[in-house]
């Protein structure tokens, strides 16, 4: 019944004397042990399911949102937010290059500096609109195609972003609320880049949509430039332990974090309400054409 690792005469040392009330100068007795190795396999129990939370809360939505608006019925389906998600690779690469060849190195404090730093972001707005008049997403209907780019971006960002954090740090025997504040912001974060998407779609048919092209570049350029902007300026803190410093922690488990995930929320149902308003009304007169 023990654990699959042996545990060290330390680490029992040290279990024994947090959790099982025994006085740390005696010697490991029998009971000692057994009592260590049950708080310990606890422990690794309680471990596992936080992981497991934290996975399922972040990534088990897109699964939903899969198979619960009948994407998977459609053929090619698949291989169209598998593709999206390869644009989305290669846009963070030539960031990454942007970043390091343009952008000047070292603490950046100012608003002016942020931003500059964050207009790289613009390069996204590039890579999805590419996506979206690629020769792969052109032969579904537009509902399927946004819907299909918009899912494969959105869960190749939260792969990028979360999963070695995951695997990583909620793996740690303490419990963390960073994990949890990473799992519903990449919740947040997949309606937002549906919303993105819908924004690129309709700014790529200005003809069609023409009176709401400024409205749709403003909310575009809060969602590349702004948000990160603001959470970089008035919702970080600096990381403990960092090799800088000027290191920022984007994941705060203070206060800020969470304002700053009920103000993206916010923002993102907003978003997504008019964007929805816009489509649709088009799509509707459309209809209504035919």
């Amino acid at each position: 019944r023990t654990v699959g690792v042996q545990p060290s005469s330390h680490q029992l040392r040290t279990t024994v004397r947090r959790f099982c009330f025994f006085s740390p100068n005696e010697g490991l007795t029998a009971q000692k042990i057994w009592c260590g190795k049950a708080v310990l396999r606890e422990e690794a129990k309680m471990t596992y399911f936080h992981t497991m939370n934290c996975c399922l809360t972040t990534f088990g939505p897109f699964g939903v949102l899969y198979y619960g608006t009948g994407l998977w019925e459609y053929s090619g389906a698949l291989g169209l937010c598998l593709f999206a998600g390869m644009y989305y690779t290669v846009t963070q690469i030539i960031k990454l290059l942007l970043l390091v060849t343009i952008i000047p190195s070292g603490e950046t404090t100012s608003i002016s500096q942020e931003l500059f730093r964050n207009c790289v972001n613009l390069a996204d707005a590039v890579g999805m609109h590419l996506m979206l008049q690629s020769r792969r997403s052109v032969g579904f209907e537009p509902n399927t195609r946004l819907l299909g780019v918009g899912l494969g971006w959105a869960a190749a960002d939260a792969i990028f972003q979360h999963m070695i954090a995951f695997l990583v740090g909620a793996t740690g025997a303490e419990f963390e609320w960073t994990f949890i504040q990473r799992a519903i912001s990449s919740n947040i974060n997949m309606i937002a880049h549906l919303v993105f998407t819908v924004l690129v779609f309709i700014y790529g048919r200005k003809r069609l949509y023409e009176k709401y092209t400024y409205p749709v570049l403003a909310i575009g350029l809060l969602h590349l430039v702004g948000m990160p902007t603001i959470q970089s300026v008035f919702f970080t803190s600096p990381s403990a332990g960092g090799a800088e410093g000027g290191a920022v922690n984007p994941w705060s488990s203070g206060v800020a974090g969470w304002r700053f995930l009920m103000l993206q929320f916010v923002l993102v149902n907003i978003a997504a309400g008019y964007c929805w308003y816009v489509y649709g009304s088009r799509t509707a007169a459309a209809d209504k054409d035919r």
